[in-house]
């Protein structure tokens, strides 16, 4: 098993859940395509801090990989929506692939064009500014406090 932490991205689309983890150029996909009720909750041993958050690079390569999917799948379910939550403990400090430009348009489009819906979840940070940084509503945004605590 791959750890890599911090930033996440699930994909909620009816019942399968799609969570990936990116740490600089290390991908570890936890969950990719299972139905959500098989999923068991992370304890400390798959879920590690890192120390540094490659937020573009996870978002722009999730939403890329998950829209490719999402467009083999419409014929066979028009009525599919997807919901985009997007959970981080720190600030991007590290992608390399993914400009906040580019993850901006992606979402703008990904919102406007398909119907996505964007939930963007935030520690420490001012998640309001964060999320309008790549198109996100305000409304769509929320601070927690990561202290450890479930």
């Amino acid at each position: 098993m791959t750890v890599c932490h911090s930033a996440h991205i699930i994909l909620l689309r009816s019942t399968p859940i799609h969570q990936v983890q990116y740490k600089h150029s290390c991908l570890g996909a936890e969950f990719d395509g299972v139905n959500l009720k098989t999923v068991q909750p992370l304890t400390r041993r798959e879920y590690q801090v890192g120390g540094s958050t490659a937020l573009l690079d996870a978002m722009g390569r999730t939403l890329h990989r998950v829209a490719a999917r999402h467009r083999e799948k419409a014929r066979e379910n028009s009525e599919a929506r997807v919901l985009v939550v997007i959970i981080t403990d720190g600030q991007e400090n590290s992608s390399v692939e993914f400009s906040a430009q580019m993850v901006k348009e992606l979402v703008a489009k990904l919102r406007g064009q398909h119907g996505w819906e964007f939930i963007f979840l935030e520690a420490n940070m001012d998640a309001i500014a964060a999320a309008a940084q790549y198109a996100i509503a305000p409304q769509r945004a929320q601070n927690f406090h990561a202290d450890g605590k479930v």
